[in-house]
C-alpha cells in the first residue's frame, strides 16, 4: 500500500472529530476529541513570535499520530476552539497598540486617577501601572450627557475633527471614544466614533458604552482601553489564523475561548477583543464542570499548576463562580468572566531567602529557560520541581515520558547553596519546606474563592490539573479537607479538554437604576426582554433555533447608599410575585459573603444582565462499564519519597500509570507516573482508578474511599 493509500484509508476511518488549542508560555496544547469521546494530546513547543506556527506544528504532530495529512485532519473537524494569550500577553507585557482617547472636556485624567483604588489601600509609594493612553493623546471635546441622559452640551464636531488630526499626526494604531454618562444616552460617543472613523481611515476605533454600556465612568473608561489595547494584535492574529486554517482544509468557524468561560466567533472578538484576555485560564470552568460531572459531584475546586503559576476556579451546583471585577497587568476590565484566582506557584516557581532568613517562593519563575536546575540548561535557583525531585517525588528518568532527564544533584546543589545553608536545614527538610510553602501559598487561593466567597472548601472535591497539579493535590486536600482529590489522565491539558466542552455564549449588560419595588420590576422586565430579543438574534445569527436557545436573566442589586451591587438571577418570565423571593434571595446571598443583612435597608436594582447560551454538543469522555470490583494491585517497584513529617524517607510503591486500568486499587506510600503528570499518594491515602481511567484519591475511611463504589 502507497503512503498516500494509506492516508485516504486512514482519514476514511477518522470520523468526525473535535479539536481544541491552548497557546502557553512554554508549550502550545492540542487536543482531538473523537465521535467516541476518546482523547489524543498533543504538545509543540510555543512560538512567542508568531502563535499560529505552534498551532500548525501541533496539528502536523496530531494529523501524524493520525496516520493522516493536515489537510486531512482539518477536513474532518466539525468544532475547532482556539484559547490564545495574544492579549493576556500584550498586556503582561506591555505590547499593545498605541492609543489615542476622545474623552469630555474635563474627564481625560478619569483612568489615571483611578477612584483612589490601590491593590492595598495604605501603600502611597508603589506607583500604579502606566496608563495605556499617553496623558497628550487624551484629547477633551466639548459635549455633555446629564446624569438622566438628556444631552445638555452638543457635542462639538469641530473638537472631533480637531482631536483626530493631532492623533493622525500621532500615528496611533486605535482609538477609544469615552464620553460621561454614555451608557445612559449614547448618541455622542457614536457620532464622535463615525467622525473618527472619517478621519482617520483604516485605524480602530471603539465607543466605551458599546464595550460595558453600565454605570461607573472609571470602570467603564478602563475596558474600553484594554479592549482597544489589545484589538490590533488580537484581531490581526486571529483573522490570518482563521484564513490559514481555512486554506488548510478546515472548513469548520474558528471559535475562540472567551473570559466568561464560553466560546465566540471571530466577528465577537472584533468588537471586543478584551473578552480573550482570559482566553487560557477561563477553560478551567468548563473543565471543573466536565471532570465534576466524571465524579457525579456539582461541587469542585480545581487548580491548574503549571510551570510558572496556578490557576484556581470554583464550581458550585454545577455552576462557575463569576465576577465582573477583573483585573490584568493591574488594570481594570468590569466585563463579566469567570472568577480565577492567579498566583506565582508552578513548577518553575523559584525559591529565596530574604534577608531576614525568611524562605519566599516565587513570585519570579524560572520558565522555560534556563529553567529549574535540575534541567541542566545554566539555572542555579532552586524551584519547586528541584523540591520535587530532591524529596523522591518525581523521576529522574521518566519526566515527560523520558524525553528530558532530571539532574538531581544540581537540584540538591540549588537547595543546599540557596535554601539549606542559610536556614540550617539538611537539603530533605528544605525541599520539604518549599512544598509545604507552595502548598500553603495554593491553599490561600483556594480560601479566597471559596472562604472568602462564603464557601466551606470542605464540601468540594478538589481537581488537580497542569503537569505539576499531582505532586500537590493530595497535601492540599488534607489541609483544607475536601472530600477527595481527582487527577484526570489529561491533567496536563486539562483546560485545553475544557473547551471541548463550551457552550457559544453572550453575556448582555445595560444599566438600570431604581428602587426595587414591584414598579420597577416590571420595567426592568421589558428591558430584560429587549435584551432577550437580542440575544436571540445574535444565536439565530450563529445557526441556533429558539427551541435549542438557553437564557439566564440576573439583576445587580445592592443595598441603598451601597457602591457595590450583587448579581441574582431571577426566572423567567419574572413576575411581579416574585419580588417577595428576590428580597429574600438577596438578603440570603448578602449575610453569606458579608456575614450581616440589613432587613430595615431598601434594595436598590443597578443594572441587569442576560446571558444567552448557544448550546454546543458536549463532550463526553469514553470511559469503561463500571468496574464490577475494585482490584488491589501491587507496586513492581520502590523507591525512596519524603513525605510530609519529613523524618526519613520511606519506600514508596512506584505505578507506570499506562499500565493501571478501571478498577484498580493502590495505597500509599506511592508514586503514580503518567507522561505528562505525577500523582503522589501519602501514606494513609489510596487511589481508586476509576472508569474514565481517572484517579481518585481519598484517605483511607473517608467518603470515596475503598467502600465507594462508583
Amino acid at each position: 500500500m502507497t503512503q498516500g493509500s494509506g492516508q485516504a484509508s486512514a482519514a476514511r476511518s477518522l470520523g468526525a472529530i473535535r479539536i481544541a488549542v491552548d497557546v502557553g508560555g512554554t508549550f502550545t496544547d492540542l487536543v482531538v476529541a473523537d465521535q467516541d469521546g476518546r482523547l489524543r494530546e498533543f504538545k509543540a513547543p510555543s512560538t512567542p513570535a508568531d502563535p499560529s506556527r505552534a498551532v500548525f506544528d501541533a496539528l502536523g504532530r496530531a494529523a501524524a499520530a493520525h496516520g493522516v495529512s493536515t489537510t486531512q485532519l482539518l477536513a474532518a473537524c466539525h468544532s475547532f476552539v482556539h484559547g490564545t494569550t495574544v492579549g493576556t500577553n500584550a498586556m503582561l507585557q506591555a505590547t499593545g497598540a498605541r492609543l489615542g482617547m476622545l474623552a469630555t472636556a474635563g474627564f481625560r485624567d478619569v483612568i489615571g486617577v483611578r477612584r483612589g483604588k490601590r491593590a492595598y489601600m495604605w501603600d502611597y509609594r508603589s506607583p500604579h501601572p502606566p496608563e495605556l493612553v499617553e496623558r497628550a493623546l487624551r484629547l477633551g471635546v466639548r459635549e455633555r450627557i446629564d446624569s438622566a441622559g438628556r444631552a445638555v452640551v452638543a457635542l462639538d464636531e469641530g473638537d472631533v475633527r480637531k482631536a483626530c488630526a493631532r492623533l493622525r499626526a500621532e500615528a496611533v494604531d486605535a482609538v477609544v471614544v469615552c464620553f460621561i454618562n454614555s451608557y445612559l444616552n449614547d448618541a455622542h460617543e457614536r457620532r464622535a466614533a463615525a467622525l473618527a472613523r472619517e478621519e482617520l481611515p483604516g485605524t480602530l476605533v471603539f465607543c466605551s458604552a458599546e464595550v460595558l454600556p453600565l454605570m461607573g465612568e472609571y470602570e467603564r473608561f478602563s475596558t474600553a482601553v484594554v479592549n482597544a489595547y489589545v484589538a490590533p494584535r488580537t484581531i490581526r492574529y486571529l483573522s490570518r489564523l482563521q484564513r490559514d486554517l481555512a486554506s488548510g482544509g478546515l472548513a469548520a468557524k474558528l471559535l475562540v475561548m472567551e473570559s466568561t468561560g464560553g466560546v465566540i466567533d471571530l466577528a465577537m472578538c472584533e468588537d471586543r477583543p478584551v473578552l480573550t484576555v482570559l482566553s487560557g485560564p477561563a477553560a478551567a470552568a468548563p473543565a471543573a464542570q466536565l471532570f465534576g460531572e466524571c465524579l457525579e459531584e456539582p461541587n469542585v475546586v480545581l487548580f491548574d499548576m503549571g510551570g510558572t503559576s496556578c490557576d484556581v476556579v470554583l464550581v458550585k451546583d454545577g455552576v462557575p463562580a463569576h465576577t465582573d471585577e477583573l483585573q490584568v497587568a493591574g488594570y481594570d476590565i468590569a466585563l463579566p468572566a469567570v472568577d480565577v484566582v492567579t498566583i506565582g506557584a508552578g513548577g518553575g516557581t523559584i525559591a529565596w531567602v530574604d534577608a531576614g532568613g525568611f524562605l519566599h517562593a516565587g513570585p519570579r519563575s524560572a520558565g522555560a529557560d534556563p529553567g529549574p536546575a535540575c534541567y541542566g540548561k545554566g539555572g542555579t535557583e532552586p524551584t519547586v520541581t528541584d523540591a520535587n525531585l530532591a524529596l523522591g517525588r518525581l523521576s529522574p528518568t521518566n519526566f515527560l515520558g523520558g524525553e528530558i532527564r532530571l539532574d538531581e544533584d544540581l537540584a540538591r546543589q540549588a537547595i543546599g547553596k540557596n535554601i539549606a545553608q542559610p536556614l540550617g536545614l539538611t537539603v530533605p527538610q528544605a525541599a520539604l519546606a518549599i512544598v509545604r510553602l507552595v502548598n500553603q501559598n495554593m491553599i490561600e487561593a483556594i480560601k479566597m474563592l471559596s472562604v472568602e466567597r462564603g464557601h466551606d472548601p470542605r464540601k468540594f472535591a478538589l481537581i488537580a490539573a497542569g503537569g505539576a497539579g499531582g505532586l500537590h493535590a493530595g497535601a492540599l486536600a488534607r489541609e483544607l479537607e475536601m472530600r477527595e482529590a481527582y487527577l484526570p489522565r489529561q491533567a496536563s491539558v486539562c483546560c485545553t479538554v475544557g473547551m471541548l466542552h463550551s457552550d457559544i455564549r453572550h453575556d448582555l449588560l445595560q444599566s438600570y437604576f431604581a428602587r426595587l419595588t414591584p414598579e420597577s420590576l416590571g420595567e426592568a422586565t421589558r428591558q430584560l426582554e429587549t435584551l432577550r430579543r437580542t440575544g436571540q438574534e445574535r444565536l439565530e445569527s450563529e445557526g441556533f433555533t429558539p427551541a435549542a436557545m438557553e437564557f439566564h436573566t440576573m439583576l445587580g442589586l445592592r443595598y441603598a447608599g451601597q457602591q457595590w451591587q450583587i448579581p441574582i438571577e431571577v426566572p423567567w418570565p419574572l413576575g411581579s410575585e416574585f419580588l417577595p423571593r428576590l428580597v429574600a434571595r438577596f438578603n440570603d446571598r448578602h449575610e453569606e459573603l458579608y456575614g450581616s443583612r440589613d432587613l430595615a435597608s431598601n434594595i436598590e436594582v443597578v443594572d441587569l444582565r442576560l446571558t444567552a447560551i448557544g448550546p454546543t454538543t458536549k463532550l463526553k469522555i469514553w470511559h469503561d462499564a463500571a468496574p464490577a470490583e475494585w482490584t488491589r494491585r501491587e507496586a513492581t517497584a520502590t523507591r525512596p519519597v519524603f513525605f510530609d513529617d519529613g523524618a526519613a524517607a520511606v519506600a514508596a510503591g512506584v505505578y507506570d500509570g499506562r499500565q493501571l486500568r478501571a478498577g484498580d486499587v493502590l495505597a500509599g506510600p506511592a508514586v503514580v507516573e503518567e507522561t505528562t503528570t505525577t500523582l503522589v499518594v501519602a501514606p494513609g491515602e489510596e487511589v481508586r482508578v476509576d472508569r474514565f481511567g481517572n484517579y481518585r484519591l481519598t484517605r483511607v475511611g473517608r467518603r470515596g474511599g475503598s467502600n465507594d463504589t462508583r
